[in-house]
């Protein structure tokens, strides 16, 4: 069963706060935010984009998606990443995890950020350039 997809206006705006205008790259969307993987290749041509997510296992496959399930971190070397899109639910490790795999001059986005969000990005060696709401962007200088 596929997920509900995200509006185009979220997407759209996952798509900039990402900062990523065209590939090749690889992108990660994690927990919920799994969601966008699919609108997001299709809005940024030669994207792949790996969706993080055990519900991934019963979506349908798609163009530039790559699905998969990772516990307790993810399969990527360090500073490889494009971008990450991570559920802030999904708790510190991962999100530590997700910083790790960015890349230089690369951003993570983190969607129902919590509380210590900016704290553990920054103990991840990045830059958080903006905080509003529920959203931290961060970057890899």
């Amino acid at each position: 069963m596929e997920p509900q997809r995200p509006s185009s206006v979220d997407v759209e705006r996952v798509v900039a706060l990402l900062g990523i205008l065209q590939g090749p790259g690889t992108v990660a969307a994690l927990g919920v935010a799994a969601a966008f993987a699919a609108p997001m290749a299709e809005a940024v041509e030669d994207l792949m984009v790996v969706a993080v997510d055990p519900d991934t296992k019963a979506w349908p496959t798609h163009n530039g998606v790559t699905r998969m399930v990772a516990f307790p971190g993810l399969p990527f070397f360090d500073r490889t990443l494009r971008g990450a899109v991570v559920d802030g639910a999904l708790g510190p490790a991962l999100l530590y995890e997700a910083c790790r795999c960015i890349a230089p001059m690369s951003r993570v986005v983190v969607l129902g950020a919590t509380t210590d969000a900016t704290r553990i990005i920054e103990e991840a060696g990045l830059s958080v350039l903006a905080a509003e709401d529920e959203t931290v962007v961060a970057t890899r200088g």
